[in-house]
């Protein structure tokens, strides 16, 4: 009872939780560093895209492909089990967001990447609702424009390319990390039926 309630009061105490849950899964799949807290930091927190620098972009999985995403606002759930998502400005853990609306860009060649559009012939972009867990890393360098598209820089064209080669390894921690945690569930013994 105690531990709900310093975790109601203490949303801090269950981010760290969550953190150290996503670093676990992300170092038993031998996946990037980078990944266990997707660079998200207090000194570089996710930031809305409009900002200047690499923390409104990052690397995200949708639809089995790795992905650049363009951060469209930040949710976070607040504590409890009947905790609300609210919008915030910026997060300095990826434990502490709860979902990302993001507009998807799709590898097209080289370090440039294009509007993912949901439907081709009309040419409408793809925007999506990610959960944290799909949320890999955010950019070192703010892409920039670039034909019809965006071109990303060196060193964050070479951490795509390694995730592009770990991507079955990602897709499970994904999915384990987006899974729920299993309960330890006793099962009653023969000799208890007896008594």
């Amino acid at each position: 009872m105690f531990a709900q309630y310093y975790q109601y009061c203490h949303p801090a105490h269950s981010d760290y939780q969550l953190l150290k849950r996503r670093r676990t899964i992300f170092k038993k799949y031998s996946l990037p560093t980078e990944l266990e807290d997707a660079r998200i930091t207090e000194v570089a927190p996710l930031r809305l895209a409009s900002w200047e620098n690499g923390s409104g972009y990052g690397f995200v999985v949708f639809d089995k492909q790795i992905m650049l995403a363009k951060v469209m606002s930040i949710y976070s759930k607040s504590a409890g089990r009947a905790g609300k998502h609210g919008l915030i400005p910026q997060a300095s853990s990826i434990a502490a967001v709860s979902n990302i609306p993001v507009q998807l860009f799709e590898h097209m060649i080289g370090s440039q990447f294009r509007a993912n559009h949901a439907a081709q012939r009309l040419h409408i972009k793809k925007y999506c609702l990610l959960p944290s867990s799909a949320f890999l890393s955010t950019l070192d360098t703010a892409p920039f424009a670039s034909g019809a598209g965006l071109k990303i820089s060196q060193q964050d064209w070479l951490f795509f390319k390694a995730l592009k080669d770990k991507l079955k390894d990602i897709m499970k921690a994904v999915s384990t990390l987006g899974g729920r945690k299993k309960k330890n569930v006793a099962i009653p013994s023969e000799n208890e039926d007896e008594e």
